[in-house]
């Protein structure tokens, strides 16, 4: 039976050190043998909690239902956090993988970030200014590149920060999606907060397609213009069939949720600015190695072959009398240096 969701606000725990919040999030990735949570026990997750107990504990036992959606938009994180952790920290996630977008295709100072990460989380995803405002940037960010102010290895690693982005935002919902389908079963608009989830991504992502989707006919007056083209041209292709084809069941990095725990792959740094553009352009001849110690395997092999002469001479001197003492062979056939003749 559906019910609706309830905040339970005290303060009984708040000392604990990790807190319940803590541990039931490590305990639900745990049981499902994922990696997503590793960092819940960081001094920083600890903090964190403590401020939200402080903001939004009360020292009497208290329950707050969310009745309407209009509550649910009104929703503090800290207070959904306390209450339902395991859920809220799939949300954390997501909505760092949105402000981490907003940074790449913005390009604001921290303290215009700042007011945006204040927002309300399904305050934050309806917020049409924010829309607005990557409208404006991302045409700014088109222009730039068909005019030639952007271009080179600045062009190519601005659309591999984007494209990332869009990666992990992608991962970071699908793993919502299948979180708050077991922590927040059969509760009353959920369904709701899924679809705005879904609703902004498909936003975010259709957006970058359509807005650096340039030209393919289009000419410019040098060479360097034409090449940084080709380059964004094939960047956003792969963008927007990622928009389009993979969304949203691509198997990405485990952000939060039902994933297996993943082996254990090694990691490798971000390309430098030097190395991006070389790594689409050239596949390096990979060289021979130099053989060390020829000296040595030398020597080694020479003392083998002597060996083996030498047991050879030792098996003349002692098989071939044998064989001529049981008249197996005459004793004209024996050489004093012991070879047949």
């Amino acid at each position: 039976m559906a019910s609706y969701i309830q905040l339970h606000m005290e303060l009984d725990t708040r000392d604990c050190n990790p807190t319940p919040q803590q541990r039931a999030v490590y305990s639900y990735h745990e049981e499902i043998h994922s990696d997503a949570a590793d960092d819940i026990y960081s001094f920083e997750w600890f903090e964190r909690t403590k401020l939200f107990f402080k903001q939004f504990g009360r020292p009497e036992k208290r329950v707050t239902t969310l009745r309407t959606w209009e509550m649910v938009e009104e929703l503090d994180f800290g207070a959904f956090f306390l209450a339902h952790p395991v859920a809220a920290y799939s949300l954390w996630h997501l909505l760092q993988a949105c402000y981490d977008l907003d940074r790449v295709v913005c390009g604001f100072s921290q303290e215009e970030f700042a007011k945006w990460k204040a927002m309300k989380p399904f305050v934050y995803l309806r917020a049409k200014r924010i829309r607005m405002q990557w409208v404006k940037s991302l045409k700014r960010l088109k222009e730039k590149i068909e005019c030639g102010t952007l271009e080179g290895d600045e062009l190519v690693r601005t659309l591999y920060d984007i494209l990332c982005g869009v990666e992990r935002l992608v991962a970071s919902s699908t793993a919502l999606k299948e979180n708050f389908a077991v922590n927040l079963r059969d509760m009353i608009f959920v369904d709701e907060m899924l679809q705005k989830v879904t609703t902004f991504v498909d936003d975010r992502c259709g957006m970058i397609a359509a807005h650096l989707k340039l030209e393919e006919s289009q000419e410019t007056s040098r060479q360097e213009s034409e090449s940084s083209s080709d380059e964004a041209l094939d960047s956003m292709s792969n963008l927007q069939n990622t928009s389009e084809n993979k969304f949203p069941t691509i198997p990405p990095k485990p952000a939060n949720g039902l994933r297996k725990r993943p082996k254990r792959q090694p990691t490798f740094p971000n390309p430098k600015e030097n190395e991006i553009s070389m790594k689409s352009r050239s596949n390096p001849v990979a060289t021979k190695p130099v053989q060390k110690y020829n000296s040595l395997y030398s020597l080694m092999e020479f003392f083998m072959y002597a060996s083996l002469l030498i047991v050879f001479g030792l098996a003349i001197y002692t098989v071939l009398p044998l064989l001529q003492r049981h008249g197996f062979l005459t004793p004209g056939l024996i050489t004093p240096g012991g070879l047949l003749l």
